[in-house]
């Protein structure tokens, strides 16, 4: 199933998995989604401690990183802070 967009999405974001290994096993999905959407600005968010996995990926503009305590609201006052500069 193919999805159409008039036009790319200005912002992607990502929700990242939990665990080392299967983190490892998106890597490809990211580089696909950056091939696909090059001048999209892509956010992964990820439990904080896998976030130095990401911090210079170069599929990533942004890392989004989140600790066990905090609840999705919280989460998304965060998202909505992040600068979305120069779009690719």
């Amino acid at each position: 199933m193919s999805v159409m967009f008039n036009r790319p999405p200005r912002r992607i974001l990502v929700r990242g998995v939990n665990w080392l290994g299967d983190a490892v096993m998106t890597t490809p999905a990211l580089q696909r989604l950056r091939e696909r959407f090059p001048g999209s600005h892509i956010t992964l968010s990820t439990a904080e401690n896998l976030e130095p996995l990401w911090t210079h990926h170069p599929s990533l503009d942004a890392t989004l990183s989140f600790s066990r305590t905090e609840n999705a609201l919280t989460i998304a006052r965060r998202l909505r802070c992040i600068p979305v500069q120069g779009l690719r």
